[in-house]
C-alpha cells in the first residue's frame, strides 16, 4: 500500500513496537528519512499500519534503508510482501544492486534477505554497540519479482 505523510505517526509506533530504543527513529527521523526514501510502502490491517519499509535509490543503485513490522504480525510473511514488492519496484526501475544493512545477529532478517539471493558481505560496522552486517543481493533484478 502506498506510504504517505499521514502514516507517519503510525508508522513511528510500529518502529517504536519493532525495536529496541537504542534502535527506535523518532517521528523527527521517520519524517526526514521519508522524504528521502525513492520508495516507500505500508502494509495494513484492518486499516491499521503493521508494518513499513523505505528505500532509497541512488544512480543504479537501491538501499532497504528501514524494514519493520509490528511483533505481534512478525513471521506472518508481511516482511517477506514488503521486500518483494520492492525489489519489483527495483526491477521496474531497472537498478542494478539492492543492499541493506543488518545487526549480524538478527537471524530473522538475515533469513528473510537470504530468501530473495542476499548475501552477507562480511562488511562491519564497528562504531555501533552491535555489529552491523551489509547484504548485498546475488541475483540480477531480472530474478528477483520470483522470489522463492
Amino acid at each position: 500500500i502506498e506510504f504517505v505523510p499521514s502514516d507517519l505517526p503510525a508508522v513511528a509506533d510500529v518502529d517504536a513496537a519493532a525495536f529496541a530504543p537504542l534502535w527506535q527513529n523518532s517521528l523527527p527521523t521517520l519524517e526526514h528519512a521519508f522524504a528521502a526514501a525513492g520508495m516507500a510502502a505500508v502494509a495494513e490491517s484492518g486499516g491499521d499500519v503493521i508494518a513499513y519499509q523505505m528505500t532509497t535509490l541512488h544512480n543504479s543503485n537501491a538501499h532497504l534503508a528501514r524494514l519493520a513490522v509490528r511483533p505481534t504480525e512478525q513471521r506472518r510473511r508481511v516482511g517477506y510482501a514488503l521486500v518483494r514488492e520492492m525489489l519489483a519496484g527495483v526491477a521496474a526501475h531497472e537498478l542494478g544492486r539492492v543492499t541493506v544493512n543488518t545487526q549480524s545477529d538478527n537471524d530473522a532478517s538475515l533469513a528473510l534477505y537470504s530468501q530473495f539471493g542476499f548475501h552477507v558481505t562480511g562488511e562491519q560496522y564497528a562504531d555501533t554497540p552491535a555489529q552491523f552486517l551489509s547484504v548485498a543481493a546475488a541475483q540480477s533484478s531480472r530474478d528477483w519479482t520470483k522470489g522463492p
